[in-house]
């Protein structure tokens, strides 16, 4: 085809772009053409100036496609940005920094960002703090500044400025950033209030308050964990484990599974009742109650509760069901008896019923004999308790001076035999062989006369008897 043109020579000079043939250039004669010295040196001199012009035109669209990423990114990110070059020739600002600044956004002289800053700092109520801090950081042109606050209430504003030296294009300057954190300070002012709230509550509250962290499995504990139960802060562990291990065998499987359900079911209240191992091994009556914080995502985090003790509330009820059952049968008791005219079917419902009334090993009627002798006549024993019917007790026993004691009304409560001092060595080697840790003894008067003894025993261990029981007695 270039032959039918009239081309007679041809030169093929190739371009390359990134090491790759984009195309060429072709010198075309219509007579024949010596290929000189001269002509090769044009030829590669003109190749080389159009790859030089290719690489220069690559790295300019690149440089453009990187600088239009650069603003799209500093157009989408919530901080504004201000560039500022040293020599003040050139200025800069995205759309969120224009915005702060009531200037137009992109490229704009220095000067106009200058007098916008300043006049925003003099809206600002710590101006004369960030005109000293000023004259600190200019004062080192290479310094980088780090969350320099400026406060505002007209309206309610916290702007966060940073500044660091860059070189941008070849250009040196200074990128600043103003971040809006008026949110997280109000945040963070709120989390604190909170947490004060939250110390002072522990601090002045009378309940072991408790704070676990349910990502990390950490437990904090306020003074109530000591004054309550009696730990001291070395013998707290910092996990769950630690509090779960003391709750009460019989308990812990309940309470677990209860707190458990509370958090895996995205509930937000819990409340139990359950025992809880003190310091010294007994157990404490314990209401518990606990908040669930979940995150945004609805996921359980955190957990606030505390443990009230309720022991003395406990044995409060407990005294009153038991007085109140006491006192029921004591009603029996005597009606029985006044229904009986048969001697020894009274004593002996009499025993029977004080046994179950003071849950007692042994009640027996002690008869007393003119000679100073004397035997049980009626008893109720549990078993694996020695009996002491029919057995005669000698006159030593019950010597004079405790007859006439008896006789004026005396009771008598003995909560340890063998710590008490005031009983003789005889009678307590003589109560040892029926097992006698603990008694009571009520005289039964007929007459004027002492009739007998209305004596309470328990074997199993000592007791210390109750002022009810001293007035049932004796009623």
């Amino acid at each position: 085809m270039l032959l039918a043109q009239g081309v007679r020579s041809l030169v093929v000079i190739p371009l390359h772009q990134s090491e790759q043939v984009q195309g060429a250039i072709l010198l075309l004669w219509n007579r024949p053409v010596h290929f000189s010295k001269r002509l090769q040196q044009y030829v590669n001199s003109l190749r080389n100036s159009l790859s030089t012009l290719l690489r220069f035109q690559d790295v300019t669209l690149r440089l453009e496609k990187l600088q239009a990423r650069l603003i799209a990114t500093l157009e989408t990110i919530p901080q504004g940005i201000v560039f500022l070059d040293e020599d003040g020739e050139q200025g800069w600002i995205n759309q969120t920094a224009a915005t702060q600044l009531n200037l137009p956004q992109g490229a704009i002289e220095p000067a106009a960002i200058a007098q916008a800053m300043t006049a925003l700092r003099m809206r600002a109520d710590n101006r004369e703090e960030i005109a000293a801090q000023a004259a600190q950081f200019f004062s080192q042109p290479q310094v980088e500044i780090r969350d320099w606050q400026w406060c505002f209430s007209q309206p309610t504003q916290i702007l966060s400025l940073s500044g660091t030296p860059i070189h941008l294009r070849q250009v040196p300057g200074r990128l600043w950033v103003l971040d809006d954190i008026t949110e997280r300070k109000q945040a963070e002012t709120a989390l604190h209030q909170s947490e004060e709230r939250f110390q002072l509550i522990a601090h002045t509250t009378n309940d072991a308050v408790w704070d676990w962290d349910l990502l990390g499995d950490r437990v904090w504990w306020n003074e109530g964990i000591k004054t309550l139960f009696g730990y001291a802060a070395t013998d707290v562990g910092a996990d769950s484990a630690w509090w779960l291990s003391r709750i009460h065998p019989d308990d812990r499987s309940r309470v677990v599974s209860s707190i458990q359900a509370t958090i895996q079911q995205g509930g937000q209240a819990w409340t139990d009742e359950y025992r809880y191992c003190c310091a010294d091994g007994s157990y404490a009556y314990v209401l518990d109650r606990g908040y669930v914080m979940h995150n945004s995502a609805g996921k359980p985090i955190r957990m606030l509760g505390g443990m009230t003790d309720l022991s003395d509330r406990i044995q409060t009820q407990e005294d009153l069901q038991r007085q109140n059952r006491r006192s029921q049968l004591f009603a029996e008791v005597t009606l029985k008896i006044r229904q009986s005219l048969q001697l020894q079917e009274i004593l002996q419902t009499a025993v029977t019923e004080v046994q179950k009334i003071f849950s007692a090993d042994r009640v027996l009627v002690y008869r007393l004999w003119p000679d100073g002798s004397g035997n049980g006549v009626a008893e109720a024993v549990l078993p694996g308790f020695s009996s002491v019917l029919g057995q005669i007790f000698p006159n030593e026993v019950f010597p004079e001076d405790y007859r006439q004691l008896y006789l004026q009304g005396r009771v008598r409560s003995l909560a340890d035999i063998q710590q008490n001092s005031e009983i003789a060595p005889c009678l307590v080697e003589f109560v040892q062989q029926f097992q006698v840790k603990a008694k009571l003894v009520v005289p039964i008067v007929a007459q004027a006369e002492l009739w007998g003894l209305l004596i309470t025993h328990q074997c199993d261990r000592p007791r210390q008897w109750t002022s009810f029981e001293l007035n049932c007695s004796s009623s």
